[in-house]
């Protein structure tokens, strides 16, 4: 690789690259392979030769298709690599997918056809925990800002103390669609919510008025959606910020024109159920302490459920 590199051009390093991953993918096309010295990869070398953009593009279109594309002995490439090979070779590659596919987080949470285990549960079940997560944390720093936690989080909830423990920093980043961690386990859906029930408990007042920057929801109608949504933690983070309501009473009842979705939920919001306040007039304290039954929350829960029924309708 290290002759090919140093006397052809980049269109031949790719046409190799593409020949030698088919034909021994366990040893990721040659990619690492050293040289005579044992100092540099042949990535690393094509890289010093042909500029690092050029050559993981070209690396890109080839290994995304093999990657979505390889099954062998019933396994994803991430699981079968790192069966067949060692934790630096995992860590060498996993370097490599991350930049390419970050969105993907490297490939990192891809699952298992048949046990849907995911390729770092698999690592871990081979290095070692403390090994593995060491050798992630030397790829994600917290200078990288990347939102670790938002994947771990919803693919692989049973390792949250595990990232919890590495990426601490990482709860307060925010992914490529500007959503907070909070936010991407709520809109990863129902399951996700479940899997996570922990983290509601944590929740600040803020967090709890802050709108989802992808579908503008509160976290308390986020949580509701669909036929498994969540009524519970509806009625919990309902019942901990109350006034929440009061917010989107307010919205609809300036919009003109209002639909029947819209008059439904005013009628609800401001039914008399204690005394709502006067436009004009500041809102409630919001400091109030969680827990506890109030007026205002038999208010919320009516106009949660009075809003199912007009949208089945």
């Amino acid at each position: 690789m290290h002759w090919l590199i140093e006397k052809r051009t980049l269109d031949d390093f790719k046409a190799l690259f593409q020949i030698t991953l088919e034909m021994h993918p366990a040893k990721v096309g040659y990619l690492f392979q050293k040289d005579a010295d044992g100092q540099q990869t042949a990535v690393e070398s094509a890289i010093q030769k042909y500029g690092g953009q050029e050559t993981m593009a070209a690396i890109h279109d080839i290994i995304s298709q093999f990657i979505d594309n390889f099954e062998k002995e019933g396994k994803t490439f991430m699981h079968w690599l790192i069966e067949k090979r060692t934790l630096d070779d995992f860590k060498a590659l996993f370097q490599i997918t991350l930049e390419l596919y970050p969105e993907k987080a490297g490939y990192l949470f891809q699952k298992h056809n048949d046990s849907q285990e995911t390729a770092v549960e698999r690592a871990i079940q081979k290095y070692g925990g403390q090994e593995t997560m060491a050798a992630i944390n030397e790829i994600i720093s917290p200078a990288k800002q990347f939102p670790i936690l938002h994947h771990a989080l919803v693919h692989a909830p049973k390792l949250q103390n595990h990232f919890m423990e590495w990426f601490p920093w990482a709860s307060r980043v925010r992914d490529h669609n500007d959503r907070s961690l909070i936010q991407a386990i709520v809109a990863a859906g129902a399951k996700s919510v479940r899997e996570n029930s922990s983290s509601f408990a944590l929740m600040t007042n803020e967090q709890i008025y802050e709108k989802d920057p992808v579908t503008s929801l509160y976290p308390f109608a986020a949580v509701a959606r669909g036929e498994d949504g969540d009524l519970d933690k509806t009625f919990y983070l309902l019942n901990c910020e109350p006034s929440v309501v009061d917010e989107i009473v307010d919205h609809l009842q300036n919009r003109e024109p209002r639909s029947a979705f819209d008059e439904s939920v005013v009628a609800v919001g401001t039914k008399e159920v204690g005394k709502k306040r006067k436009r004009g007039e500041s809102k409630p304290d919001q400091s109030r302490s969680r827990g506890g039954v109030s007026k205002r929350e038999t208010r919320s829960k009516g106009l949660i459920l009075r809003n199912r029924n007009v949208q089945r309708e």
